[in-house]
């Protein structure tokens, strides 16, 4: 009889059902002969506790201060009461702890310092309750759990970070400096920590004082198309993702306003700005050249893509974009199309080490719509960039490449602690 596959739980706040990263992985963790099991926790009552998502079966946890928020909702009033006369020394305080003129949002914070108590209730309960012989956790609030149990159970533990907390802003001074002291004693604890571009893993290992983390870049694992759609104006651009604050999606549309060129624009996607995103529309008077589209199924991205010219990401520097890398670039890679984005360190080291795009400065809707005209005016340009991108995303930017460094790491970690 056959031993039973190595087991590997992955933990993670999200019900995961939308987090294509992690299903990735996933899928290649079993094609290789890994058994992955998920624990994470419902969004809303409808949710099931038990979930099939491709290749992972998800267990999801019922994250309690859904209701403890409701209950103690009276008593965070009177705290919130108590502490206000004390409110604007204290601030000052944390002002000047941090180096920044951030306003402190105190109610926030003891939302977060309760949402951080019961993640590690809900996610210790979950790990614990299921035994494993790899666990690996993504982000800190279910991390501190995680790293409990692998010390009990004598197992190792993967940290994966999907964003730089370290500089991510935040006005809970005292729940952000608390996860930053969580996030570093993990790193350390960890028997592999791994980030999503360069930039984040050299300054994680500066901050932390750690080895530098291991590289996952976030690409899509789908295939890139066969070659690019026939050139000719209008110039179609396009932005596709999570329409919110800050993505620079208000810049885009002015862009096309200022346009002299023939531009339009389709914007694919949802979230809470979208609305605004169409009075903006409307009240430019731009509903002729400026299209709006729901979201598509995750493996009909690139094929959707690809009917356009251009892909446009150009998230605000005050957001915390500065070292993104997103997975909506490679997307549009794949798709063969000239990417438009933010000058920021990921992606200038991408489109100058590519040649598949045009770096501009964040915020400024006039250079987008310069940019455009004269993508407009020169197709040869165009279709020399939406090659490159077409060969990088065929060359490097893949999934199989990626997957092939995870499945590496992830053997040397079990074969290392197996000799142990």
């Amino acid at each position: 009889m056959g031993s039973l596959p190595t087991r590997i739980q992955i933990l993670m706040y999200s019900d995961m059902s939308s987090e294509p990263r992690v299903l990735r992985q996933a899928r290649s963790l079993t094609d290789s002969g890994y058994e992955v099991i998920g624990s994470g926790v419902r969004t809303n009552r409808e949710q099931k506790k038990w979930a099939n998502l491709d290749c992972i079966r998800v267990r999801r946890s019922i994250f309690w201060d859904q209701r403890l928020v409701e209950f103690s909702r009276e008593a965070l009033r009177k705290v919130l009461k108590t502490t206000a006369a004390v409110k604007s020394s204290s601030s000052k305080r944390m002002h000047s702890s941090v180096g920044n003129s951030r306003k402190w949002d105190v109610k926030g914070d003891l939302r977060n310092l309760l949402h951080l108590a019961i993640s590690f209730l809900v996610f210790f309960r979950a790990s614990f309750s299921r035994n494993s012989d790899l666990y690996w956790v993504h982000d800190p609030p279910p991390a501190m759990a995680a790293v409990l149990v692998a010390k009990m159970r004598k197992k190792p533990l993967i940290y994966e970070s999907h964003e730089y907390w370290a500089k991510k802003n935040s006005n809970r001074l005292l729940s952000h400096w608390i996860v930053l002291k969580i996030e570093k004693y993990i790193c350390k604890k960890a028997d592999l920590v791994i980030v999503v571009n360069d930039y984040i893993a050299i300054c994680m290992a500066d901050d932390y004082l750690i080895q530098k983390p291991l590289v996952i870049l976030n690409v899509p694992d789908v295939e890139p198309i066969e070659e690019v759609n026939s050139e000719s104006l209008p110039l179609r651009v396009l932005y596709h993702g999570a329409v919110e604050e800050n993505r620079g999606v208000d810049h885009l549309v002015e862009a096309i306003g200022q346009a002299n060129e023939q531009v339009e624009l389709l914007i694919r996607g949802d979230g809470k700005w979208l609305n605004n995103a169409k009075s903006l529309v409307s009240e430019l008077d731009l509903t002729d050249i400026v299209r709006f589209e729901p979201p598509v199924d995750v493996h009909l991205i690139v094929e959707a893509a690809s009917y356009s010219h251009v892909g446009v990401f150009y998230g605000d520097a005050a957001a915390g974009y500065e070292w993104a890398l997103p997975n909506k670039v490679f997307e549009y890679m794949a798709a063969g199309l000239v990417v438009v984005a933010s000058d920021f360190i990921e992606l200038r080291h991408l489109i100058e080490s590519t040649g598949c795009g045009v770096l501009l400065t964040p915020g400024d809707s006039t250079a987008l719509a310069k940019a455009f005209d004269e993508l407009a005016l020169d197709f040869k340009k165009v279709r020399k960039c939406r090659n490159a991108s077409l060969t990088a995303a065929r060359t490097y930017y893949i999934w199989p490449i990626q997957s092939k460094i995870l499945l590496d790491a992830v053997g040397e970690v079990l074969k290392y602690n197996h000799g142990k």
